[in-house]
């Protein structure tokens, strides 16, 4: 019986930790996303000098932070 009692233990423990993984990528993919944001504001004048630099940054940024968004969500779901 004690043997089950730290299975059990063990899968729970593991079960917190995808949570608390889940919710930590969430938090930095919504940092990134924010950041990716913040720099979109200067694509116009990127644009306007003929360049494409910030563009790209942004764009990748932006991609970042909706896979660890994702990534996040997928593992706090994730069964036991």
């Amino acid at each position: 019986m004690a043997h089950l009692a730290i299975l059990d233990q063990a899968r729970e423990d593991e079960a917190i930790a995808g949570e608390q993984l889940g919710s930590v990528l969430k938090a930095v993919g919504g940092v990134f996303l924010g950041m990716a944001l913040i720099l979109s504001m200067f694509d116009f004048v990127d644009v306007r000098e003929g360049t494409n630099l910030m563009i790209i940054v942004s764009g990748v940024l932006g991609t970042i932070g909706l896979v660890l968004i994702f990534l996040g969500q997928w593992k706090r779901a994730e069964p036991v």
